[in-house]
């Protein structure tokens, strides 16, 4: 870890993103990368009901729900309740954080993230961004001057890793993101 904005050890590790499998897998891979690597306590923030709820329930991930919508492409009505779900997101949040109490919040994604790295963002926590996309994402461009900093697929000295799985390739491993951070 080379960000002096974060913390020397992790014990505890939440992780928010959702919506699609792109923003899930990576998630999923980092909260039981930090569980078997770590030993960290690990907590996956995401929308109730959504893919990443089910998912982190089979695989025995603790999961904290934050209702939120989509915003991009959508109606006129469905973006006014979009943006009226942020408010209350972030409070939902601040108590789900101050509950947990993680030392790292990791954002990978999706419109779940904003409500949560806003929240980090006003509890003094940490939070970075994994960006695995060439055109950076809105929820991304929007909370990157509230993280710590953003994780790229590649760094100034190679493939840094989205985490879509345990292979042997370097890019594809979730401790090369710990290693970056």
């Amino acid at each position: 870890m080379n960000s002096p904005r974060l913390p020397r050890q992790i014990s505890r590790l939440a992780v928010t993103g959702g919506g699609t499998g792109g923003h899930v897998v990576p998630a999923l891979n980092l909260l039981e990368a930090a569980r078997r690597e770590l030993g960290a306590a690990i907590l996956y923030i995401g929308t109730p009901g959504n893919l990443e709820e089910r998912l982190a329930l089979e695989k025995g991930i603790p999961f904290a729900g934050i209702p939120t919508s989509g915003f991009m492409g959508k109606s006129m009505r469905a973006k006014l309740t979009a943006v009226a779900r942020v408010l209350p997101g972030v409070s939902e949040s601040l108590r789900v954080l101050k509950d947990f109490r993680p030392d790292l919040l990791v954002g990978t994604g999706g419109y779940v993230q904003v409500p949560s790295v806003l929240a980090a963002a006003l509890l003094g926590i940490p939070a970075f961004l994994l960006e695995p996309n060439g055109v950076t994402g809105w929820a991304n461009r929007l909370l990157k001057p509230f993280a710590a900093g953003v994780v790229l697929p590649y760094g100034d000295k190679g493939p840094t890793g989205i985490p879509l799985g345990g292979g042997a390739d370097p890019i594809d491993r979730a401790e090369n993101v710990f290693r970056v951070c």
